[in-house]
């Protein structure tokens, strides 16, 4: 029961961030209880609350409790929010892109604690002070590889050319606060460090194992496989389904971006579909 209960809390928080990505946020919202009472009914009351005061955007909330939803909240700015509208939910896409990943790993493609250089032919790590054949497919996965780019993609405006994923390695061309270059500058293993491109390298390995384009194998190996009928890593698809409209903080229209880095911030979905992984997957 405990375990249920912290797998969802971890859920609820992911799922809570989908609705703020790219919205323009509130100070501190996530950073404070918004409630000090230990139920359900509170929460979801507090976050409607908080939402009603402070929001602009549209928001969509499913909470879940014994391994099964047991509240839903949401609210849309114009038009109509609910279970089936499709949200770009950034980071979120490095949780589903890590089934695909083990996904290899089960059907005995890959080996968790092979250096992903084996596994690469369009691109490999630049030299560095550090033993490249350190970073294994394992370190990439829970951001230990010792990789410094400190990247989170901004995507490119629907209207312009994209960067191949190679190009994107060498030196991602959308983000504001890092040289955008894929480098090993610790040690491999020594310490947690938050990597972007990391996941940009195991979609680059994906697409080399499987011989099908990331969009493709996700689609098939994962979202399909578990019901997860309104999400995905394409953003033309996105576009033809039920979207959500994304707001900067002052209530201006935000355009939707597209993105290389698909495996670390290009994934589209729902509320129900998210709840379906976690009651498939996590439970």
């Amino acid at each position: 029961m405990k375990k249920i209960k912290r797998i969802a809390l971890v859920l609820l928080a992911l799922v809570i961030w989908t609705a703020f990505v790219g919205f323009g946020f509130i100070d501190g919202f996530l950073l404070r209880p918004i409630t000090s009472k230990n139920n359900s009914d509170s929460f979801i009351n507090a976050t409607q609350d908080v939402v009603d005061q402070e929001f602009v955007g549209n928001f969509a909330m499913t909470l879940i409790e014994n391994g099964e939803v047991s509240q839903e909240y949401f609210y849309a700015q114009q038009g109509n929010v609910d279970q089936n509208t499709v949200f770009p939910v950034a980071s979120i896409s490095k949780w589903i892109t890590s089934f695909g990943v083990l996904k290899l790993v089960q059907q005995g493609n890959i080996d968790l604690d092979t250096p992903v250089d084996k596994y690469l032919t369009r691109w490999q790590l630049p030299d560095s002070d550090f033993d490249n054949n350190k970073v294994t497919v394992r370190r990439l996965l829970s951001h230990s590889s010792g990789l410094i780019d400190d990247l989170g993609y901004s995507g490119f405006a629907a209207t312009d050319s994209i960067q191949t994923i190679e190009e994107s390695l060498n030196k991602a061309a959308d983000t504001n606060y890092s040289d955008g270059v894929a480098i090993v500058g610790v040690e491999p293993g020594s310490q947690y460090l938050y990597s972007g491109a990391g996941y940009t390298i195991l979609q680059l390995l994906i697409e080399e194992v499987s011989g099908q384009p990331f969009t493709q194998y996700m689609k098939n190996e994962v979202l399909d496989p578990l019901e997860m009928y309104h999400s995905t890593f394409q953003y033309q698809d996105a576009t033809n389904k039920q979207l959500a409209q994304v707001y900067k903080e002052n209530g201006e229209v935000r355009p939707m971006n597209r993105f290389t880095a698909l495996a670390a911030a290009g994934l589209y979905t729902t509320t129900h579909d998210l709840a379906n992984f976690f009651k498939r997957k996590c439970v």
